[in-house]
């Protein structure tokens, strides 16, 4: 399956926050990718938005750590 098909499949989206399905312990989600492990909300949002500019962080504004909504 292609990586972009096997991400969102992952991602139960709904009218507010699009959460990750089977986040890790610690709430984040993550997707392996050429053998690396990525933060699924950074790979939504570098899809969808693009590069994370040098020297930001993302935040979850929502504070629901397995969302994935940029």
């Amino acid at each position: 399956m292609p990586f972009e098909q096997r991400f969102w499949a992952r991602v139960n989206m709904t009218d507010g926050c699009w959460i990750w399905r089977d986040p890790r312990p610690d709430g984040y989600g993550t997707i392996v990718a050429n053998g690396k492990w990525l933060l699924a909300h950074r790979v939504a949002y570098e899809h969808i938005v693009g590069a994370v500019p040098d020297g930001y962080e993302l935040d979850h504004l929502c504070r629901n750590l397995a969302c994935v909504r940029p």
